[in-house]
């Protein structure tokens, strides 16, 4: 997290690596408890992806997860492992969930 500091806020900016590619982030929206997107980029790839967060009345919630990437790195990803995306935003969510 550029500046130091673990926890994310609204205009935070963070480098890290997902499926083999380091991206350069920034918080776009961010609402504690129920609401955050960030847009990454990296050569050849842009992505937005936001997190819903509706809290239930028993002291859960529920997680509503959407990314949209364009760009050619994208595309080729796309069809090389037409799945893969979908197979880890799920994985993420089952390790939220336990």
């Amino acid at each position: 997290m550029e500046g130091g500091g673990a926890d994310l806020f609204a205009d935070a900016r963070f480098r890290w690596r997902t499926f083999g590619v380091a991206l350069d982030t920034r918080v776009v929206e961010f609402e504690p408890g129920t609401r955050i997107a960030w847009i990454a980029e990296a050569f050849g790839i842009r992505a937005y992806h936001a997190w819903l967060i509706t809290p239930l009345a028993d002291g859960g919630c529920t997680i509503l997860t959407e990314e949209t990437q364009h760009g050619w790195i994208a595309r080729i990803g796309r069809r090389l492992f037409p799945r893969r995306m979908e197979h880890w935003h799920q994985r993420w969510l089952e390790a939220l969930a336990a």
